[in-house]
């Protein structure tokens, strides 16, 4: 019996062209198909409060929405402090949205996703762009990271305040921040994700001992350094 629990944490597929800052839009971005459990009425009702206390925040930094409607507040009736597009996206065009946004917004409801990681937030990291979250217990690993990989929230009333944060946020701040997440996205590709699959699946052993635990240890076959990372706490 081990007396430690290994994670074995979702691999990311890291673009490795990530978008500088001058080449990426002035914007904050919801991208995706629109749903109330996705957070879309939490991210309008920051809007407003910006429209409302910080109109200006709003001229250095658009809050973009971008997807197919399908429940929740309708992004259409908020034309004054968000910029919405209702298209459906194809692959292609969630990671373009993904990779060329300052941040990418995850308002995730928690009777949704409380203990659902969303796929929306790998993607993005995979992308090079740091996220701003609902406090989830499922993205606890946002929170806790040091150095700072994204912003986590816990209603509208922060969200804005954190939009209006990175509104300003000086330029070297933010490289930091980008090579914060493109580090954490490194850190858990397929190859490092394979490792610790390895140390699961020692050489030989397996049911019975049979080939094809062999084989599946040959394919995982060690590495010069384990990535301590991976042996992460149960909170992430």
């Amino acid at each position: 019996m081990h007396d430690k629990a290994l994670v074995v944490p979702h691999p990311i597929s890291f673009v490795e062209e990530v978008q500088a800052p001058c080449d990426r839009k002035r914007s904050v971005v919801f991208a995706g198909r629109l749903t109330k459990q996705k957070g879309v009425d939490t991210l309008l009702r920051a809007a407003r409060i910006l429209k409302t206390e910080s109109p200006e925040v709003l001229e250095h930094l658009k809050i973009r929405i971008v997807g197919e409607y399908v429940s929740g507040e309708n992004p259409s009736g908020y034309g004054d402090c968000v910029t919405y597009t209702a298209d459906a996206l194809t692959d292609e065009d969630l990671e373009r949205e993904l990779r060329t946004s300052l941040f990418v917004v995850l308002p995730y409801e928690r009777s949704g996703y409380a203990y659902v990681t969303p796929g929306t937030l790998y993607r993005a990291l995979g992308c090079g762009t740091p996220v701003i979250v609902t406090a989830l217990p499922s993205v606890n690993f946002v929170a806790a990271k040091n150095p700072l990989i994204g912003y986590v929230v816990n209603d509208a009333r922060e969200l804005a305040r954190v939009i209006r944060a990175v509104a300003t946020q000086p330029i070297d701040e933010y490289r930091t921040l980008l090579n914060n997440v493109a580090t954490f996205a490194r850190s858990r590709s397929v190859t490092a994700t394979a490792d610790v699959l390895r140390r699961l699946l020692p050489l030989g052993r397996g049911v019975g001992g049979s080939e094809d635990a062999r084989g599946h240890a040959q394919l995982l076959r060690p590495r010069e350094q384990w990535r301590k990372n991976f042996v992460e706490d149960s909170d992430d």
